[in-house]
């Protein structure tokens, strides 16, 4: 893994100028508490085209770049920033924000000019274990977080939502409501594609509800979007009316112990 130099302007100690180009409302908001909570400031773009908009018109000292975003993604706009890099000079680090399940996607991250790369749901103690690699001293450092030993998965794993969201109730309330509001939306998105028999759109919402679920640490239903993306990315659809069952049966489960968590968070 490259660990590029700190970031000129900046001096050792000082905050953090963060670039968040993520398009999910989720990833965005516990990317944002978690560094705000340390001090650093973060800007927040929803795709490629506006990241290279903000860096044209700010300095930041480092990018968190999603891979998968609407109208240009993280490897496109990598590209395209690494391109002027070649005529202003410098480097500016970017991590890739990637929920890639396939072998090698990850190194596909570095190869595309990324310098790191986090997996998501964003996790705090891998997150500032990298800002801590590229930027000694100022990515904030934290304890590494115990692990339990592997078992059957509950609905919700309760002690890995509570690590993903870093034990902060106000950001569990706003993210499981977000997910409630949203989820007959998403289910939409993915039989629409399927009913179109559009492949690649149905990868990318299987992806994308596959990274929420992991967030809310729902690994019964998160398993079942990761069915359903893998059949997509085969372009053989024929298994996945039966992958999409699956998947709905999950979170028929996931719905009521979601309120649940939400009624006793308030």
């Amino acid at each position: 893994m490259l660990t590029p130099p700190v970031a000129s302007g900046s001096p050792a100690g000082a905050p953090l100028r963060v670039l968040l180009a993520e398009d999910n409302f989720v990833n965005q908001k516990l990317a944002v508490t978690m560094l705000q909570k340390r001090g650093h400031a973060v800007t927040v773009v929803n795709d490629g085209l506006e990241a290279l908009d903000a860096l044209a018109q700010s300095g930041f000292d480092l990018v968190l770049m999603d891979v998968h975003m609407p109208r240009m993604g993280g490897f496109e706009a990598t590209a395209k920033i690494r391109e002027g890099e070649r005529t202003t000079g410098g480097r500016l680090p970017i991590v890739a924000l990637t929920a890639l399940a396939m072998t090698g996607d990850r190194e596909k991250c570095l190869a595309a000019g990324m310098d790191a790369y986090v997996s998501k749901p964003i996790n705090a103690a891998e997150l500032f274990g990298t800002l801590n690699r590229l930027f000694p001293s100022r990515g904030g450092s934290i304890a590494p977080v115990a692990t339990q030993p592997a078992a059957q998965a509950p609905i919700i794993d309760r002690a890995k939502l509570d690590e993903n969201m870093e034990g902060d109730q106000e950001v569990l309330r706003d993210i499981v409501g977000a997910f409630l509001r949203d989820q007959v939306s998403q289910e939409r998105d993915i039989m629409d594609a399927l009913a179109r028999q559009d492949a690649p759109t149905l990868a990318r919402a299987a992806h994308t509800f596959k990274g929420l679920l992991l967030t809310l640490a729902a690994r019964p239903a998160a398993d079942a979007a990761l069915k359903l993306e893998m059949v997509a990315r085969s372009s053989d659809l024929g298994g996945a009316p039966i992958a999409l069952r699956e998947l709905q049966a999950e979170l028929a489960r996931l719905q009521p112990a979601l309120e649940d968590l939400l009624r006793k968070a308030a």
